[in-house]
Parts: structure tokens; C-alpha cells; sequence
């Protein structure tokens, strides 16, 4: 079982389903190695004493499952033979890349206060260097998209656009920075609907900043006691998110709009944090429990801006248990710049994504390849960071939130649509890119959130 990471990381393998004995490696340390064990049917009370192993914790997840402390390979290898046991997989370690999200989350080199603050926004983060001709000029960005056909009286009055939230004493200051808005077409999107907020989408990430102020109106609520969320790590209520990962998602996802701070989400939709990260990663027994989580309080939505390199029994039976409870399970393909799809999102039935430029293009490190489905903007993207905060990064956890607010404005404008039906719709709507039809390095083509509400109307 690998532990969990963001950005762009590593992983080790993983053993799978009943590996065969010389796969179940005693590990290096002296004091021995945590492992998952799966089972067909719930263990007896005290089986991981009964076999010489010592018992970390239960799994909330699809399959019943533990997690076991084992000092030396024999009580593996006895455990193996028993019936009732369905896979040993070992719990490895993953470590996040420093380079973007390292412990401190967001350090001074670029993203304090002296760059990102409220004040912000000036010549040093956004000159012509990153925002010249080369992405705004007239082949994409011209009249023929911003003329009044779109932006006028009929998308823009105050049947859609109002008091209520989108009215212009209430401008977001920063949306003139969010140029994968404009790529993936919400603005004409949200002529149909904004949403909501009836849709629950569940981010399992690294948490998420409940106080910030982009992000407290779309926060889910706990109706029995007034919390916002699940930490998966800990068994707690406890999101708060110390790295930064998970409310830079968020916020690309669902960030509150017509407020007059920061920026805009996608989709107006009800966040759900689960935690299932810190600063030093996280394990898969962490994704399955919050996994079950997300079903269990009925988010129809899973983003998972997260990966790991091996597949992993336990996360293939949680994520088939949530794609056959008809949720839409949206995944990063991973920022190794390879022709593999990281997991999770090479499981069937996950929309992996990968990273597009503002010209277009393919990031140079995005993975992509024969399980990449769609591409949507993930280079200098701006969102949420804690502290009430903004920044601006990229990567194919960037790309992920904009088809996971896609897939929620579509389920809000159509409920009756199962999870299936709604990754299929993305597929088959988004704008073609390089050769023609489906290829290896942007799946189906780039994310296009209007033709996909069209797609979707009842």
C-alpha cells in the first residue's frame, strides 16, 4: 500500500493480491513494516494477534480490510494461507517533491505575503513575460468569443447575473487573472447555470482553509454538528490544512463568486474537504476510508489531485465500489512528464487528467499516454491558498478541478445523469487536439465546460 502524495512525486511499488512469498520483502528497518490485509469477509475479533502481527488500524472502506505492524516476514507468509484473506499489500512510503509543495507549503521564495497578498498582482508575477501576445492575442481570444454575442444584456442581466452573487458591485479582482476560465468556456457555461450549490463534490486532498473567505459560502456542512469536512488521517473533524495543496484546488473547483474577493470557481457547488494528506504524504489505507467517506455522505463527485505510480488492491476495489454507486471519480494523471498514467487515475473508470498551456499545448510535465482521457488548463493557474491568501502554480492537480466543477455543474443541471453518463458527455464534448480524434497526448481533447452542459441538458 503506497503512501500518497501531490505535486509532482514518487512512489514505490506496490504487491498485489496474494503475491507470492518473495515479493512480501521483511523490510530494511529493524522495526519492521506496516502492511494492508484485505479479506473476503470480516477478520475474526483479534486476528492480527492470532497470526503474530500486530494490529494499526481498521479500514471504513469498500472491502474489509486492516492495517498490520509486522517485525519479520514469517507471520506474512502463515497469514497468506488463510482463506478469508483476499491480498497483503505492503504500506510503502511516498515523499512529496520540494520543489512546489515542500513542508512549509508555501515559502518566501515566491509565495508570501511580499508577492501574493491582497495588494497583489503587480508587474512581478504578471507582466507581459507570462501573459503577452503568445496566449491573449486575437487567434484565441477575439471577437469572435468576447463580443457582445456572449457578453451582453442576454448573458449578463439580471435573470443569471444579479444581486443574488454576480451583480457588478460585487466584481472578482481577481478573475482577469483566471485565463483557464476562459479556455475551457465556463463563462458561457454559467449563462446556463453557476450552480446551485446542490451538488456535494469531495476533494481529498490535504485539506482545505474553512476560514478563508473565497471558500466559506461553498464549504459542505455537517447538519449534526456544524463541521466542514473529515480527516480520514485521524478519525477527526480535524481539515485544517497546513501544506496549502487542498485549498489550491479547491478553489479552482469551487471558490464563491460575485463576492468582491480573489477569484471565481468553476462551479458554485458544496465542497466536501477530506484529508487524506500532510506534509509528508499519505497512505492508501487514508484514500480508502476517505473514499468511503465521500459516498457515505453523498458527495457524487471525487476529485483526487493525488498519485502514486503502482496500482493497489485495496484502492481498485474503493474506487470500482464508487464508480457502481454512480459517482464521478476525477483524477490527476501525474506530473512525471512520462507516457504513463499515474494511479489512481489509471483505473478504469477514473477521468484522468492531464495539463494544458494557454496556447494549447500539452505541459512539458504532464504524463499522458493510453489511459489519459481529457486535458484542461494547468499552468500558471491562480487559486485559494491558507491565510486568505493567492497564488499562482500549475500542474495536473491544477488541471483535475476544472473537470471535477465540469462534472458538478452538469450533475446540477441534470441529476438524473449517472456517473458514467456524465464522463462519457466529457469525453465526447471536449475541443479535439492534435490528431485528429482520440490520441496519447490529450486523450480526448481539451476540457470544454459548455459543450458539456449542452451535453447534459435533460
Amino acid at each position: 500500500m503506497a503512501r500518497l502524495a501531490f505535486a509532482a512525486l514518487t512512489t514505490l511499488a506496490i504487491v498485489l493480491a496474494l503475491a507470492p512469498a518473495s515479493a512480501l520483502q521483511t523490510p530494511a528497518s529493524p522495526n519492521g513494516a506496516d502492511y494492508v490485509v484485505g479479506f473476503h469477509h470480516a477478520p475474526a475479533a483479534r486476528w492480527a494477534v492470532a497470526h503474530g502481527l500486530a494490529e494499526v488500524r481498521s479500514i471504513h472502506g469498500a472491502v474489509p480490510a486492516l492495517v498490520v505492524h509486522a517485525s519479520a516476514l514469517a507471520p506474512l507468509l502463515a497469514a497468506k494461507l488463510d482463506p478469508n484473506v483476499a491480498f497483503i499489500e505492503p504500506n510503502q512510503r511516498l515523499h512529496a517533491d520540494g520543489t512546489g509543495w515542500d513542508g512549509t507549503g508555501w515559502d518566501g521564495t515566491g509565495w508570501d505575503g511580499t508577492g501574493w497578498d491582497g495588494t497583489g498582482w503587480d508587474g512581478t508575477g504578471w507582466d507581459g513575460t507570462g501573459w503577452d501576445g503568445t496566449g491573449w492575442d486575437g487567434t484565441g481570444w477575439d471577437g469572435t468569443g468576447w463580443d457582445g454575442t456572449g457578453w451582453d444584456g442576454t448573458g449578463w442581466d439580471g435573470t443569471g447575473w444579479d444581486a443574488t452573487g454576480w451583480d457588478a458591485p460585487a466584481p472578482d479582482p481577481g478573475y482577469s487573472q483566471q485565463w483557464g476560465l476562459a479556455a475551457i468556456h465556463a463563462p458561457e457555461a454559467w449563462n446556463v447555470t453557476h450552480g446551485l450549490r446542490a451538488v456535494t463534490v469531495c476533494v481529498l486532498d490535504t485539506g482545505l482553509d474553512t476560514s478563508h473567505p473565497d471558500l466559506v459560502a461553498s464549504l459542505w456542512t455537517n447538519a449534526s454538528d456544524g463541521s466542514h469536512g473529515f480527516n480520514a488521517m485521524t478519525g477527526t473533524h480535524n481539515v485544517s490544512d497546513e501544506v496549502g495543496h487542498g485549498t489550491f484546488v479547491a478553489g479552482i473547483l469551487g471558490a464563491a463568486g460575485g463576492n468582491a474577493v480573489g477569484i471565481i470557481g468553476v462551479a458554485q457547488e458544496k465542497i466536501l474537504p477530506v484529508k487524506v494528506m500532510d506534509a509528508n504524504g499519505g497512505t492508501e489505507a487514508d484514500l480508502a476510508t476517505g473514499i468511503q467517506t465521500c459516498l457515505d455522505n453523498g458527495a457524487r463527485v471525487l476529485s483526487m489531485s493525488l498519485h502514486a505510480t503502482e496500482p493497489s488492491a485495496l484502492l481498485n476495489a474503493s474506487l470500482a465500489s464508487a464508480l457502481s454507486a454512480g459517482a464521478v471519480v476525477v483524477a490527476a494523471a501525474g506530473n512525471e512528464g512520462t507516457s504513463q498514467v499515474d494511479y489512481p487515475a489509471s483505473y478504469p473508470g477514473v477521468i484522468a487528467v492531464g495539463a494544458a498551456t494557454p496556447s494549447a499545448e500539452l505541459a512539458p510535465f504532464s504524463n499522458h499516454g493510453s489511459r489519459l482521457d481529457l486535458v484542461a488548463p494547468g499552468v500558471n493557474i491562480t487559486s485559494t491558498v491558507p491565510g486568505a491568501m493567492y497564488a499562482r502554480t500549475g500542474g495536473t492537480s491544477a488541471a483535475a478541478p476544472f473537470v471535477s466543477g465540469t462534472a458538478a455543474l452538469m450533475l446540477d443541471l441534470n441529476p438524473a445523469l449517472t456517473g458514467a453518463q456524465v464522463a462519457s458527455i466529457l469525453k465526447a464534448t471536449a475541443r479535439d487536439l492534435g490528431t485528429a480524434g482520440r490520441d496519447d497526448t490529450f486523450g480526448y481533447g481539451g476540457l470544454d465546460t459548455n459543450a458539456s452542459l449542452m451535453g447534459a441538458q435533460p
